[in-house]
């Protein structure tokens, strides 16, 4: 196994039931390679306690994805260009995603460290949505 695909909450999971790690040790895991995750922010608090689970070769990365884009909105591609990791963050937009963050009056905000609304701006990749189930008519 090369890698891991899970979610935050399934290692926080494991985390609670093993917190030292010691289940883990049993294992020979050096052909892991990559421990991907989505479905919910990672805390820095489990990014950590995986992170000092496995070797440094090992590329932690937090996914920004949902089921609505179908592709991932923020990642770290480690056979692209593999990012420095960075705790509770998914480093950059995924190929083909043009990410903003917006203030409440929807100006783009530029300045680090500032919390606002995530958009995406057209056009979107090819495997995004579609149509809106069940409202043909409303999809553009």
């Amino acid at each position: 196994m090369t890698g891991l695909y899970s979610s935050p909450t399934g290692l926080r999971c494991v985390r609670r039931a093993d917190p030292k790690g010691e289940y883990v040790k049993k294992y020979d895991v050096s052909s892991l390679h990559n421990i991907s995750f989505a479905g919910e922010r990672m805390d820095v608090h489990t990014f950590n306690w995986i992170k000092g689970m496995f070797s440094e070769n090992v590329l932690i990365n937090d996914n920004y994805w949902q089921t609505e884009s179908g592709w991932s909105i923020c990642t770290n591609f480690s056979n692209l260009h593999t990012f420095p990791e960075l705790p509770g963050s998914t480093t950059k937009p995924a190929p083909g995603m043009n990410v903003k963050v917006l203030d409440d009056d929807n100006n783009e905000i530029t300045t680090a460290k500032t919390q606002g609304k995530v958009s995406i701006k057209l056009p979107l990749p090819p495997s995004f949505m579609l149509t809106i189930w069940g409202s043909d008519e409303r999809f553009c």
